[in-house]
């Protein structure tokens, strides 16, 4: 059956000796065997002498490869998917080696140690790549973690205690526990209150209303103080030339520029690439489940207290689209 059919039934027919249907509950969906109690207690028919083409009369092993098709089809499915997805559109990613200018870190990292500018290069000696693993394994730990920076030329290592991940994930703050440091520097002009007062794209800004200004973040913390009216805005252009500006800033704290981001990487594969890529992440996505299971029973990391149903489901999500 597609769909659970509790009551009645929306549709069925019957093929030799299986029938098939549509229920109305659009949970899942379910197969029902002959000879086999499942959460349908047929009771009954376990009392009627067994028939050869029933699931009690078959060896143990047809019976063990019977109920492991589902979660097996589960499992090769989403393979062929994900492959096919990198077929299709490719992964796009920030690689580590882009981020040129380090990180921006909430407090709760920074009460742990970590400076603005910082650069992540590995967790637990393991080397980091896309850097959306760093919040991953953050996030999926029932250990201390040993994360490795690079400050100023020289590697460093902080170490993050199981008590404070757990801390951070329950109060939220490991989502933004960093971003990607940017330079405040013009990519392009968006209004044209900024191209009058004479920003040109190129132009980076070293400060606003005499205060240093080292990246973007910053900044635009220090426009949010000049909201409505002009501020002094000190830049370099070309490199060299150093002028001071005066802007209007607008109520929403924008003084009317596109900064210069970093490009995320994409990687391409083609059919027969893509299918190891799929097992690959496949395999990864098992092994983060398995990963997160542990942590479900593991006392110390709390992650109990986060497991749900669907009313806990549906409260990730908004209240409108």
């Amino acid at each position: 059956y597609i769909f659970f059919n509790p009551w009645f039934t929306l549709y069925k027919r019957k093929f030799g000796e299986t029938e098939y249907g549509i229920g109305w509950l659009p949970l899942g969906g379910y197969v029902s065997l002959a000879g086999m109690i499942d959460e349908s207690m047929n009771t009954e028919q376990m009392k009627q002498p067994a028939q050869p083409w029933e699931f009690r009369t078959k060896p143990a092993w047809q019976r063990l490869i019977v109920m492991l098709a589902g979660i097996t089809m589960n499992v090769l499915f989403a393979m062929f998917i994900y492959s096919m997805m990198l077929f299709t559109w490719g992964e796009k990613y920030y690689h580590s080696d882009d981020i040129t200018y380090g990180y921006v870190y909430n407090e709760s990292a920074k009460a742990l140690g970590f400076e603005d500018g910082d650069k992540i290069v590995a967790i637990d000696g393991e080397k980091i790549a896309n850097i959306n693993d760093i919040r991953k394994r953050l996030i999926i730990a029932d250990q201390n973690r040993e994360v490795q920076i690079e400050r100023a030329g020289t590697e460093l290592t902080i170490t993050i205690e199981l008590e404070k991940l757990v801390a951070m994930r329950e109060d939220q703050s490991i989502i933004d526990f960093y971003d990607i440091r940017l330079p405040f520097e013009v990519e392009s002009i968006s209004l044209p209150s900024a191209e009058e007062a004479g920003i040109m794209p190129g132009d980076r800004v070293i400060s606003v209303g005499n205060t240093p200004v080292t990246d973007f973040m910053q900044g635009r913390e220090l426009l949010g103080q000049y909201k409505g009216r002009n501020a002094d805005i000190d830049i370099v252009r070309n490199g060299c030339d150093t002028l001071r500006l005066s802007v209007p800033i607008n109520e929403e704290a924008q003084m009317g520029v596109m900064v210069k981001m970093i490009e995320p990487r994409t990687a391409e594969y083609g059919f027969f690439e893509s299918i190891p890529a799929g097992i690959k992440r496949g395999a990864q996505e098992l092994s983060s489940y398995w990963q997160q299971l542990k942590m479900i029973v593991n006392p110390e990391t709390k992650t109990y207290k986060e497991v749900g149903g669907f009313i806990s489901i549906g409260s990730i999500f908004p209240e409108t689209w």
